[in-house]
């Protein structure tokens, strides 16, 4: 069960981190049946600003969606990197801060983005409240072989865990575990259905005992 707490998280950091109010316009791009739309609702509409709802139809054309976009100066969206690979910048020129999620996104399509909106990769399985990571751009960050997926969003903390989910040296490649206040309730600690992509409470009894570094 994913808590409220997480969502209330969720739009606190993005607050902080872009001051949404009311001048914002939110494109809620994703089904609502998909872990994003919460994000792009409750970020928006708890921030005081405006949701706006498009179409599948309008989606499924490129030129009805610069269009969409533009006559409704939309100002915040979230965008799958396939999707956003078929759209030039300058189509959307009321855009100006833009998250990519769902699949990892080239290196040649951030740059196509970064000097036209505030850019941020995004991150997070469905049972960590929608998103656990971002990264926003920075030129010294290019150099890694892939987009990064960043660090944690405010109260959550990721560990690099061995298959005995025992606590990995940096630069080590390992499974990624998720702890803090986004994380559904009852996730299990072991690998199961999720892989050993998420853990749950036995992770969080366990960072207590562990100090930072």
């Amino acid at each position: 069960m994913v808590e409220h707490r997480g969502i209330i998280n969720l739009r606190q950091f993005f607050q902080e981190q872009w001051d949404v109010d009311g001048s914002d316009r939110m494109l809620q791009f994703a089904s609502s049946s998909f872990d994003a739309s919460v994000w792009e609702m409750f970020t928006i509409l708890l921030g005081g600003g405006t949701l706006y709802l498009v179409s599948r139809d309008i989606i499924n054309n490129l030129n009805e969606f610069a269009r969409f976009m533009s006559e409704n100066q939309i100002t915040i969206a979230l965008l799958p990197p396939t999707y956003l690979a078929g759209i030039e910048p300058d189509r959307l020129p009321t855009l100006k801060k833009l998250v990519t999620g769902g699949s990892a996104i080239t290196k040649e399509l951030v740059t196509r983005w970064k000097d036209r909106v505030e850019y941020m990769n995004a991150y997070g399985p469905s049972e960590s409240s929608v998103i656990a990571t971002t990264w926003t751009y920075r030129e010294e960050d290019m150099g890694y072989p892939s987009v990064p997926i960043g660090k944690p969003i405010a109260n959550t903390r990721i560990y690099i865990m061995d298959t005995h989910q025992k606590l990995l040296p940096l630069g080590a490649a390992g499974e990624m575990c998720i702890a803090g206040d986004g994380l559904a309730k009852g996730v299990s600690a072991s690998a199961g259905a999720h892989g050993g992509e998420v853990c749950g409470e036995p992770l969080r009894s366990w960072r207590e005992a562990v100090p930072d570094r």
